[in-house]
């Protein structure tokens, strides 16, 4: 199975940008906070952390439903951590690790 996911971003002002998912999806805006921008939507890392958790929480969901397991409500919290790599960029990140996003959820640790 090959799905693929395309999203269209255009600059509104500052740091602030406008996400198209496409027809029948609510646009969102996403920006930095100050003092890079405004903060009038969720940063990129928000974003990222939310893709994440919401895809690692869906696969839990599937796995355990293919064993009939009713999880009831699922709530995941998930992290992105941000800083400066080795050569002073700025990136997604767990310290002392490649870049990474951890997820936690009623099953523990997702990924890490």
């Amino acid at each position: 199975m090959s799905d693929e996911a395309a999203v269209t971003i255009t600059r509104q002002d500052k740091y602030r940008f406008l996400v198209d998912f496409g027809p029948g999806i609510a646009g969102t805006v996403v920006d930095e906070p100050a003092p890079l921008s405004d903060g009038s939507g969720p940063s990129p890392s928000q974003l990222l952390a939310a893709a994440v958790g919401s895809c690692l929480s869906a696969s839990f969901l599937f796995a355990s439903t293919k064993f009939k397991e009713d999880l009831g409500r699922l709530t995941t919290t998930a992290k992105c951590h941000t800083g400066r790599n080795e050569n002073n960029r700025g990136s997604a990140l767990r310290p002392g690790s490649p870049p990474a996003c951890a997820c936690w959820s009623r099953a523990g640790w997702c990924c890490r």
